[in-house]
């Protein structure tokens, strides 16, 4: 009897001992990832994707050069490039999502980073058990997303958080700065290559996707440009699919890897459905708020698919700044007039634009004018209720101004070249 009680004390004792070692990792696990970046990378996703029509990008997993990167063997990188406006960060929220979908479809949760609607597009044949995957958007307007160690820091928590073997490494690796007293904050470049060496080296597969290389900063994206080299150098399971503009220091970096310029015969499907839809919102929102028939007829629409395809050249952004300026006219004519007069290229439009936002009768032209003062003075990006605040004063006056607009009437006067974050 005594024997039976020592052995169920002995026995208590362990799983309590268990259970306290157990809740110390989590913490430390939350710790370290809380550490490691805390830049909030499907916020960021969610954002990039918004406004994108379904099936938009879906020509890419047929094209050679992708299907070659995702069902290779070994350690591979793709390049994306193409010009402004053309849709590059669109079509990597597609093949992100396809990503996602795969670990949403293997039903492990651990590999599931978030809930977003996703593509149906079905995995290629060779493709079984999804890989940890890891993603950043760069943006050349948020102090944080453009500089190279908080890419590759996100990427050590994305990798972390998808594979428990990586999240022991980094934990180990927390504890060992937390000993030393952090005399070092964060981790550099070379403790960042080092530890993705080790992540992903414990890894069948691991695949990292970069959007807008170019939008990181010019003077010291290099480092992550090596870092990325090394990766793929190290023949390490690792596949790398990185987007930009054709920047010369870029280009010359990855001209000899496999890659593939973003053209207008590719996007011509994914423009003609981002109209359709569009003129379909837009007819719905006239009949629930007028009660009347759409201003915009079945011709006018095909006429405005015509002229868009015509005039694009592939770009997006050129389509979705136009689009917006003449779903704002009410007149089946002056759409029309103003379809026929549609500038080719994005620096005539943004030229158009801007006259009509400085134009002497535009009544929000100051609203406009400050806005876009205060945003340079910001490097490009700022808080929303600080903006609101600013773009309300009169400079001339002594006395300071309650605010008394909102958000949206600030986009309102700078016509789709601002916009806001979620």
């Amino acid at each position: 009897m005594i024997t039976d009680t020592k052995s169920l004390v002995q026995a208590l004792r362990s799983e309590i001992k268990e259970q306290h070692r157990r809740e110390q990792e989590e913490r430390e696990n939350e710790e370290a990832l809380s550490w490691v970046s805390s830049i909030p990378i499907l916020d960021h996703h969610e954002d990039a994707r918004e406004g994108r029509t379904p099936d938009t990008g879906q020509w890419v997993f047929t094209k050679p050069e992708f299907l070659n990167w995702e069902t290779a063997s070994s350690s591979s990188l793709l390049w994306i490039h193409g010009i402004p406006g053309a849709g590059k960060t669109k079509l990597v929220t597609t093949i992100v999502d396809h990503f996602l979908q795969l670990r949403r479809s293997s039903q492990d949760p651990v590999h599931v980073m978030g809930n977003s609607s996703l593509s149906n597009h079905e995995p290629p044949v060779g493709i079984s058990d999804p890989s940890p995957l890891a993603f950043f958007y760069c943006r050349r307007a948020d102090a944080e997303r453009r500089v190279p160690e908080n890419v590759l820091r996100s990427f050590l928590k994305q990798l972390a958080l998808s594979h428990n073997k990586s999240l022991a490494s980094l934990r180990t690796t927390y504890m060992e700065k937390k000993r030393e007293g952090f005399l070092s904050r964060t981790l550099s470049t070379k403790e960042c290559q080092d530890l993705l060496i080790k992540m992903i080296s414990l890894c069948p597969e691991v695949i990292l996707i970069l959007d807008a290389l170019d939008e990181c900063d010019e003077q010291s994206r290099h480092k992550l440009i090596t870092v990325l080299h090394q990766l793929v150098d190290h023949h390490l399971p690792v596949k790398i699919l990185i987007s930009s503009r054709r920047d010369d220091d870029i280009t010359a970096e990855f001209e000899e890897k496999v890659n593939f310029s973003l053209s207008a015969t590719e996007n011509h499907d994914d423009i003609m459905r981002f109209v359709q839809e569009n003129i379909q919102e837009y007819r719905n929102s006239k009949r629930t708020k007028r009660k009347l028939n759409s201003a915009i007829s079945a011709d006018l629409e095909q006429q405005i698919i015509k002229v868009f395809l015509e005039k694009s050249n592939g770009m997006f952004q050129w389509a979705a700044l136009h689009l917006a300026h003449l779903l704002s006219l009410d007149r089946p004519s002056d759409i029309s007039k103003a379809l026929q007069s549609l500038p080719r290229g994005l620096e005539k439009t943004y030229g158009e634009i801007f006259e009509r936002i400085t134009n002497p009768d535009n009544s929000l032209r100051e609203i406009a004018i400050r806005t876009f003062l205060w945003l340079l003075a910001q490097g490009g990006a700022a808080v929303g209720d600080q903006l609101l605040a600013v773009v309300c004063q009169d400079l001339d006056a002594d006395e300071i101004h309650p605010v008394d607009i909102d958000p949206e009437t600030v986009l309102k006067a700078c016509q789709n070249l601002v916009v806001q974050d979620k």
